[in-house]
């Protein structure tokens, strides 16, 4: 049972058009339609999973369907990389801080992360692992309600990332293995980039071919962390960005909802069946760069 305060359940309620009845109804309503799916066989989904999409595509029960098939043909297309076998290695890295989420919601009640992408580099995090451990953050964001409601703004640390860090980036697999988060339910209303060097101007320009003018409209370049504040009420993150917040507080505040958020995504796709011929045949129907290209994906 969700305990939300009034603030979200009045944003619920104005900007996604939530009601507990149409709630209710929707859930029933994507279970109907997941039991007549033309490729998954099995698939054990919780209603709060379902709320997920419900919330990020505003009830539009035709796009909660999309942004859903999307999500398990990437899934399903990109499984020899994105599997959790290596869990306690995935733990160790979070651990120690690349992935920081803080631990207060802003003033517009999203909830802020920031990417350390030089910590990163030092820990020599492989690509595959930085977008297993993207897939689960998202996961551990998802699982609140606030988040669903009111979305989270993304700080990119980029500062002093050397050519050694950009060469183990496959921008290709990046962009549309990377999007998971976007087509499924996370709304992300703000992305700042720290720091960005010129070394690492090609990919950022290469990445925003993936972007739609929604999102690339969300975007914010600050050079240096005095830039934050233009952009961001900076009280709300950790003392190295002019906050009040410590890193190492940050990480064990939320571990145990990390860690069972990371449980219930590796259950989920444990537990899912896909037919394999009957989604070639249904891929060969659409374009798979159409949904693997955030630019033709309506995002809010």
């Amino acid at each position: 049972m969700e305990k939300l305060s009034d603030f979200y359940i009045e944003k619920a309620k104005n900007d996604l058009n939530e009601t507990e009845s149409r709630k209710e109804q929707s859930i029933k309503q994507f279970y109907e339609w997941l039991s007549k799916h033309p490729f998954i066989t099995k698939c054990e989904i919780d209603p709060s999973q379902i709320v997920q999409f419900l919330r990020a595509r505003k009830y539009q029960m035709s796009k909660v369907y999309e942004s859903f098939n999307k999500i398990i043909k990437i899934h399903q297309n990109f499984s020899y990389i994105l599997n959790y076998s290596n869990l306690y290695e995935l733990n160790e890295i979070y651990e120690k801080g690349p992935f920081l989420i803080m631990k207060n919601y802003d003033k517009n009640g999203r909830r802020i992360c920031i990417f350390r992408h030089k910590l990163l580099e030092n820990l020599n995090v492989t690509f595959h692992n930085i977008l297993k451990l993207n897939q689960m953050i998202s996961a551990f964001l998802l699982a609140e309600s606030e988040v669903q409601i009111c979305g989270i703004v993304t700080i990119h640390d980029v500062r002093d990332i050397s050519m050694k860090y950009m060469k183990i980036m496959d921008v290709n697999i990046l962009g549309k293995v990377a999007s998971i988060s976007e087509f499924g339910a996370l709304r992300l209303k703000q992305i700042i980039i720290l720091g960005l060097p010129a070394i690492a101007n090609s990919l950022f320009e290469i990445v925003k071919t993936f972007l739609n003018d929604k999102i690339k409209n969300r975007i914010d370049i600050c050079k240096n962390v005095e830039d934050l504040t233009k952009v961001l009420d900076v009280k709300d993150l950790t003392v190295e960005y002019g906050g009040t917040d410590n890193s190492n507080d940050c990480i064990k505040y939320h571990k145990k909802a990390f860690d069972i958020a990371t449980i219930k995504l590796i259950n989920f796709l444990n537990n899912l069946e896909v037919d394999e011929e009957k989604m070639r045949n249904y891929e060969n129907k659409t374009n798979f760069e159409d949904f693997t290209s955030l630019r033709k994906l309506e995002i809010d």
